[in-house]
Parts: C-alpha cells; structure tokens; sequence
C-alpha cells in the first residue's frame, strides 16, 4: 500500500521554496510548471525538522519510494501574476513501500553497522547468515553476490551494495525522514564520510592484522609481527577518536547518526585487540549509550542467534 504523508513547509524552508516559486510563476495556471520545476531543482527541503526528498523519482539517487509529489499554492494577495503573494502551503508526496531488502553478514563483523541501522529504520530486510567457519563467503553462490567474499552486502531494489560506508550512506539516503545523516548539509554529510572512511580504510585494516596477516604477508613470523603491532595500532587510532573525532554524546554531536552504529561495531573489538575500553572515556561513554538503545539490542539478538 502506498503511503501518504504531508509536511507544511515552515521557516526558512518556506523562505526558500517562495524563492523558487516567484523564479517560476508568473500565474496560479503555472502550478503545474512550477512543481515540475521544483522537483527538477531542488535537492531536498527541510521541513519541521525532516528531510523531505524532492527529486524526480527516475532521476539518479533518488530513494525508490518516493513515486509522486505534489505542491499546494495560494496567492493570499488575490494579484494573479502577483508572485510576492504566491506562497506555499503543503508538500504531498506518496511513498510506496519499498521491496524487502537482504542483508548478508557474518556475526561478529562489520557487518553489524548495517544490521543496527536497518533495525534503527523500521525497515522490512531479511538477514542472511554467512558462515565463514564453513567458508560460505566463498561459495561459488555468494561470489555472485560478492565477488569479494567479504561481508556486509546488501540486495536493494537497484542492485547490490558491498562496503560499510556505501551500505550506511545508501540507507540513510533510502529513509531520510529517519535523519540518519546530515542529509541537507554538504558538509556535514561529508564529515559524517569521513568518519564511516577512517573506520572504514583505517581502523578495521589494523584491526584485520591481528587475524588476517595471510593478505599482506607469507611468512608466519611476519604474521606474529603484525599481531603483536595491534594493541598499538588500533590503540592509536581509538585514541584519535577519543581527542579528535568524536564529539559527543555521538559521533557527529547531539544527533545521533549512522556514524555511531559504526563507531560502536569497530569498539566492540577493542577487547580482542588486546585493548580495555576503559581507556577511551568518551568512546566508553559512547558505547553504553548505544547499547541502551532497543533497535540495538534487536540488531544484537538477531545477529548472533546463530552463534
């Protein structure tokens, strides 16, 4: 069924879509002409604190459930072609339900960011245990799913997604009333970025030298070396995260976000990693936050029951 949503339009949010509409409109004839243009112009709105997406739904990135969206406009003034009077007074946009995505993983990996933001959306998934003890991930029928033989990956309407950061972005894009990210801040967005990308290229690859020193190296005695290097490494970086990156009480301040599943999913870790948590007070801090909350425990309770 579809579902039908209406958001007034308030604030700066009208400011700017009046803007739009006296760019456009020359009379209320043109109502059509103008949210055809609107929906060709605008990226998305941020109306009584959500993100509504006003992109033409074929157009590249727009979230699938978006189908159709149509804009109310009064001329309060009575002056057709008057257009300082022509405000706007409503978004209606219908949403359909999306197809039920797939999310494969392996419990106890990264995977889990995605699991944890899957479950924070309310959205409709089925997750897919991948056993790495009996090396599933190299089936020749999970290669055509990743050729990687890596997890998380995620079978969406469009396609098939691979990598934390990708996965996360997408998700947060697909379900932007959810406000997983900064989603009308360039910035923002590219900040949040760069944390799920230093997690992502750097955190997770020191981690992977205390188990998987056979992708840089042949020697066991190199594979010794390298295990003994990740309290430091990984040490480092948390570090980093605790004076520098994160900025409390979740990663990107106030607003809880798609960073923090992932933040919380590396910490997990620490402890395999030769590591005490308690060492990173505001990542400790962090990480008891996150785990009060109930689509956590969900993603929890669902990603190790078949352990």
């Amino acid at each position: 069924m579809a579902k039908h949503q209406r958001c007034n339009v308030a604030g700066s949010v009208r400011s700017s879509v009046r803007y739009l509409a006296r760019q456009a409109v020359s009379s209320l004839d043109e109502v059509t002409p103008l949210a055809n243009w609107i929906l060709s112009s605008v990226v998305n709105l941020r109306a009584l604190g959500r993100i509504v997406w006003t992109i033409p739904q074929k157009r590249p990135n727009v979230p699938d459930a978006i189908t159709r969206l149509t804009i109310s406009i009064v001329d309060p003034i009575g002056l057709i072609g008057d257009t300082e009077g022509t405000k706007i007074v409503g978004l209606h946009f219908f949403q359909q339900d999306l197809p039920i995505m797939k999310l494969y993983f392996s419990p106890g990996s990264c995977a889990l960011a995605s699991h944890i933001v899957l479950e924070e959306l309310d959205a409709e998934y089925e997750a897919i245990h991948i056993d790495f003890g009996a090396e599933q991930q190299k089936s020749a029928e999970y290669l055509k799913i990743n050729p990687k033989g890596r997890v998380p990956a995620l079978i969406t309407k469009r396609g098939i997604l691979t990598e934390t950061p990708a996965i996360l972005l997408y998700l947060a894009q697909t379900f932007p009333a959810k406000n997983m990210a900064p989603l009308d801040d360039p910035f923002a967005l590219a900040e949040a970025q760069s944390f799920n990308s230093y997690l992502c290229s750097t955190v997770h690859v020191a981690h992977a030298h205390r188990g998987r020193g056979k992708r840089w190296a042949y020697e066991e005695s190199s594979f010794n070396d390298m295990r003994k290097k990740v309290p430091e490494s990984v040490g480092a970086c948390f570090q980093l995260i605790e004076d520098n990156l994160i900025r409390g009480p979740w990663v990107l301040g106030d607003v809880y976000s798609m960073c923090d599943p992932y933040l919380y999913t590396i910490a997990r870790w620490l402890e395999v990693d030769g590591l005490d948590i308690y060492d990173f007070p505001k990542v400790h801090a962090h990480f008891e936050a996150i785990t009060a909350r109930p689509a956590v425990a969900r993603a929890i309770e669902a990603h190790f029951a078949k352990t």
